[in-house]
């Protein structure tokens, strides 16, 4: 496959993520068929990602980033797809555990908006990196990933003091892990982040 057809399969995959951890607003938001939305956009993830680890390994060799750090960039994916998997798992957990969420709930959106922004950053990032752009683009995108990551971590804290101010201790550790579970998402995108600004520093 062509740099160019690696790119476009980037940006859709890149772009998926997103949708699907934007889809868990409606989970929290209490759609009954949100966690049916997230699965499918999961699965629509693996399917796209095997595509792109296929075509990386099938790079027709170029002096770009796309073949020379190829093996990096297939780590870089990995750990994209991480995000999905976050997202489908706390979609499925707060199907299975039925919690009641209570005023926890928006502060789980909050934490939702904040790892669907930070996941468009990721795709700005990996453009920028894919285009061989200036490096100060992706340093810019990841350090307003990090700083999404605090905020969010902040939000979890006050959502895991609220569940036990609203209900019995018993309640209270169903939801904590599901606010721990939404907090993994926007870590996994960071994760994801800092592997792709360890990329740009060993790029020729």
């Amino acid at each position: 496959m062509t740099d160019d057809g690696i790119d476009e399969l980037s940006e859709t995959y890149l772009e998926q993520v997103t949708e699907c951890v934007g889809a868990l607003d409606s989970v929290f938001d209490g759609n009954v068929s949100g966690v049916d939305r997230v699965e499918s956009l999961e699965s629509q993830c693996d399917e796209t990602g095997r595509a792109l680890q296929s075509a990386l390994g099938a790079a027709a060799p170029t002096f770009r980033s796309v073949y020379l750090q190829a093996g990096d960039l297939a780590e870089f994916y990995t750990r994209v797809d991480e995000v999905a998997n976050n997202a489908e798992a706390v979609a499925l957990d707060y199907r299975a555990t039925g919690a009641y969420l209570g005023n926890v709930r928006p502060h789980l959106r909050e934490m939702v908006a904040d790892a669907v922004v930070a996941s468009a950053h990721l795709e700005t990032a990996t453009a920028a990196y894919l285009g061989e752009d200036e490096d100060e683009t992706v340093s810019e995108a990841v350090s307003r990933i990090r700083t999404l990551e605090r905020a969010c971590d902040d939000r979890r804290h006050d959502a895991v003091r609220v569940a036990f101010e609203q209900r019995d201790a018993a309640d209270a550790l169903v939801v904590r892990e599901l606010v721990r579970g939404a907090d993994a998402v926007v870590d996994a995108v960071e994760d994801a982040a800092d592997h792709l600004e360890f990329m740009v520093s060993l790029s020729p």
